[in-house]
């Protein structure tokens, strides 16, 4: 359920979407929160079996050890959020705007507050396989709530209740552009906790499908993992 944090920059104050969100926290804290050590009991050392011994090793695959990329990967998604949310007030015009045409559509009459203008961020994270990218995403990720319920903001009602904070995809083996997009609607549909919607027949009209689901449901982040999975002679060439 959300609870309501004022807002630093005086451009998202009032931001329900925004305010909502943890407070922001100085880089000590923040490495602080992503650390993980596993208890350590020194007596185990002198254990007579070494078999006892040997499967307390097994904790060294929780120990969590932040380096400074990870606070620089924090503060990279936290803006990305606050970026793209800092463009969707749910009480301005402009919202009520941006929710109910198409990105590449636009009524005929100006709203107040002006057009909708996308201000979200892309990131990419590259390395080695087996470094620990997906941990480091899975750890700054989960500090955030998935999916926060709002109610009301200060008395005010919400139109749209749901806003999905972020949503962690993992690229299927040997994918093509549909298989991702209906991996997409699914983990959508698990994160609402809903049933299942099923996919459009097309490629066009599924990429609408998930959009309409994206918009109504406040995304803040679309992170996909493993993209190289993804096999260009199934997805109409690399630009595709």
């Amino acid at each position: 359920n959300a609870v309501y944090n004022e807002a630093i920059l005086p451009e998202h104050k009032g931001n329900p979407l925004i305010e909502a969100l943890p407070p922001k926290m100085h880089q000590r804290e923040i490495m602080d929160k992503l650390q993980y050590y596993p208890p350590l009991d020194k007596e185990i050392r002198k254990h007579e079996d070494p078999l006892v011994r040997e499967e307390y090793t097994q904790r060294l695959k929780t120990l969590r050890q932040p380096l400074p990329l990870y606070f620089d990967c924090f503060r990279a998604i936290e803006t990305a959020i606050k970026a793209n949310y800092s463009a969707k007030n749910p009480f301005t015009p402009t919202t009520s705007q941006f929710l109910h045409y198409p990105v590449d559509s636009r009524p005929n009459i100006k709203p107040k507050t002006g057009w909708f203008e996308p201000k979200g961020d892309g990131i990419t994270l590259i390395g080695e396989s087996g470094v620990g990218k997906s941990s480091l995403l899975e750890q700054v990720l989960n500090y955030f709530p998935s999916v926060i319920q709002h109610d009301s903001y200060y008395g005010t009602e919400l139109e749209h209740k749901t806003q999905i904070v972020w949503l962690k995809v993992d690229c299927p083996n040997n994918s093509s552009v549909r298989d991702l997009c209906e991996e997409i609607l699914l983990s959508i549909d698990l994160a609402l906790g809903g049933a299942k919607t099923k996919p459009e027949s097309t490629i066009g009209k599924l990429m609408r499908q998930i959009e309409q689901k994206i918009k109504v449901n406040f995304l803040g982040i679309l992170v996909i993992d493993e993209m190289q999975r993804l096999v260009f002679n199934r997805t109409g060439g690399e630009n595709n």
